[in-house]
């Protein structure tokens, strides 16, 4: 039951707080799918929530958890350098992908490529390999 409380009350704080952005971002997004917007940001924080929770468990104190999740999320924005060549290995692509900030790198991009081209992110375009 306690974790179960974490995890209801975090999806709520998350849910509106996708909604306000993905309400953000209407302008820069134009032509995509509020849904599928709404879905990216709330799959982010999700993410985000789990990687929280698997980081706390290798700790006992809170505050050194804290540090420790904070410092290895900011590092491992750094794995983008690796994985960002159009030519590199998908492999790795898969596996640096479980951290949520180089997923949310990779996928940022295809969606701004698929504004500007004026088709937006859409359901016929969701599953498209660009």
């Amino acid at each position: 039951p306690y974790w179960l409380a974490w995890f209801f009350y975090y999806t709520i704080i998350i849910s509106v707080l996708s909604l306000l952005m993905t309400l953000l971002m209407i302008p820069v997004f134009p032509n995509s799918n509020f849904f599928l917007i709404l879905i990216y940001f709330w799959l982010y924080g999700m993410a985000l929530f789990s990687y929280s929770i698997f980081i706390s468990s290798f700790f006992s104190n809170g505050k050194v958890a804290s540090i420790a999740g904070s410092l290895i999320l900011f590092f491992s924005s750094f794995l983008i350098l690796i994985v960002a060549d159009e030519n590199g290995n998908k492999g790795a692509k898969h596996v640096f992908s479980i951290f949520p900030v180089v997923a949310i790198q990779l996928v940022a991009p295809i969606m701004f490529a698929f504004e500007g081209g004026g088709t937006g992110v859409q359901f016929n375009n969701v599953g498209v390999e660009y």
